[in-house]
């Protein structure tokens, strides 16, 4: 065989194993049940983040509580004047389902973010009070996430059954 066949050969090879499908493999994130949550994107030892391909978001579960933990995410306001606190809520950052210390439900925010003029914030709850506590502010314009609740929306029930469990996928066999 000549240069010109062993050239020939080589490149019928190369296209042909380059056009051969890639695989891919994750780790799928189960319930103590053997329920799929979704797909593993961190585990701390404390919370598991988990992706959820159907929704196109991720949510942090405690490995304790096989809940989501209450963060103290500042909910955003652009409704002026005495009704402060009030109408569609934005979050300076929302890519993970958060269940928020504000009223306790889970929220998301959509994607992408958009330009809006903050005039109220809200933060909860206010410990001498118990409720939340909303502050008027000066902040301007900010890119934020407009927030939807979430709860309905989730592929599972929280609090999941613990402990949590992972699976291998291997998309090449």
């Amino acid at each position: 065989m000549g240069k010109s066949g062993l050239f020939i050969v080589l490149t019928v090879l190369w296209v042909g194993l380059s056009a051969a499908a890639p695989c891919s493999a994750e780790i799928r994130v189960l319930d103590g049940n053997r329920n799929v949550l979704g797909i593993l994107i961190e585990d701390t030892g404390l919370h598991v983040t988990v992706f959820m391909p159907k929704l196109e978001t991720s949510i942090a579960i405690n490995k304790l509580t096989g809940d989501t933990d209450i963060v103290e995410k500042p909910f955003l306001y652009t409704e002026k004047g005495l009704r402060g606190c009030s109408g569609i809520p934005y979050a300076p950052t929302a890519q993970v389902v958060f269940r928020a210390a504000r009223d306790g439900k889970l929220h998301v925010g959509v994607q992408p973010p958009v330009l809006v003029e903050v005039h109220s914030n809200q933060t909860g709850p206010d410990t001498r009070t118990d409720q939340p506590a909303c502050f008027g502010t000066s902040q301007g314009s900010t890119q934020a996430f407009k927030l939807i609740e979430f709860e309905d929306q989730l592929p599972f029930k929280l609090p999941v059954t613990l402990p949590i469990h992972y699976q291998y996928v291997n998309g090449c066999e």
